[in-house]
């Protein structure tokens, strides 16, 4: 079954997946391939580890607030209970911030804390950062791959006897021919060149030389893609897979980090804010000019 965890704090942006078995159903075609395992293992790395410190963010948030619900009780004359259930200021303590133990909500409820946000704040900043550090070395772990898969569809559409001087010759021979057909007609010979398997010819035109041809970067384009599908068809799939895997971590982890920061954001300034502002005012730094 998919469990598709949302990001820490439900009530904030839509829910997106991390589940990493998205990078097993998604990339398992390519598993089996030189280079395919490595994408998909980078992939479901970096998943995981978004997933779990959503799931350990989202439970820390939830253990401190029930822990303020149950030990905190309104105790002001100035409260009432809503039709709703909820406590809230009468009308003439709305602009108070705080109350004792508990804190004003914009919209005039009450919510209780438990005084451990702060030093959650500094945990989840910490565990984000480790997560961050899996996803950049997942990300740089996809990079290596799609380039030694490009390396390897790249070699594939070399013909090593062009390299000697009757296959110089016969290259340039291939080039004047493609030159003298008519516009559409040089995409079609070359199709047919492929689809014959008959990579001499192709890589004569794919050649640093191939501009002699007088055809465009998009009629090379689209010979070249055709090519490396017909003569290094695992290079293309993994190049591709890991192309894949790059947009979906990079996506995952867009959609992660913001509601990531928007939850922590909640919670109010960290312990080590709330430290650094008490030395500003005992030393005296507040108000200098």
């Amino acid at each position: 079954m998919t469990d598709n965890t949302p990001t820490p704090n439900p009530q904030r942006g839509a829910a997106i997946s991390l589940d990493p078995s998205n990078a097993d159903a998604r990339f398992e075609p390519i598993r089996e391939l030189p280079g395919g395992d490595r994408v998909h293992r980078a992939a479901r790395s970096a998943l995981a580890a978004m997933h779990s410190a959503a799931a350990e963010l989202r439970a820390a948030m939830e253990a401190t607030a029930g822990h303020g619900v149950r030990t905190q009780r309104p105790r002001s004359d100035s409260m009432s209970l809503g039709e709703d259930g909820s406590v809230r200021l009468k009308p003439g303590d709305i602009g108070s911030e705080h109350r004792g133990n508990l804190r004003v909500a914009p919209n005039g409820k009450i919510r209780a804390f438990s005084g451990r946000e702060a030093k959650l704040v500094d945990a989840a900043r910490d565990r984000f950062a480790q997560v961050a550090k899996r996803v950049d070395s997942a990300l740089a772990q996809i990079d290596e791959a799609e380039a030694a898969a490009a390396k390897t569809v790249g070699q594939a559409l070399v013909d090593p006897s062009a390299n000697t001087p009757a296959g110089a010759i016969v290259a340039m021979e291939v080039r004047s021919y493609v030159r003298g057909l008519p516009g559409v007609r040089k995409v079609d010979f070359l199709r047919q060149r492929v689809e014959g398997g008959d990579l001499g010819t192709v890589a004569a035109v794919l050649g640093p030389s191939g501009f002699t041809t007088e055809m465009s970067a998009k009629e090379i384009g689209v010979v070249s893609d055709m090519a490396a599908k017909q003569f290094a068809p695992d290079g293309v799939a993994v190049r591709d897979g890991a192309r894949q895997a790059r947009e979906l971590v990079q996506t995952a982890g867009r959609t992660f980090a913001k509601t990531w920061n928007e939850s922590v954001a909640s919670l109010g300034p960290g312990e080590s804010e709330q430290n650094a502002t008490i030395d500003t005012l005992a030393g005296g730094k507040a108000g200098a000019a």
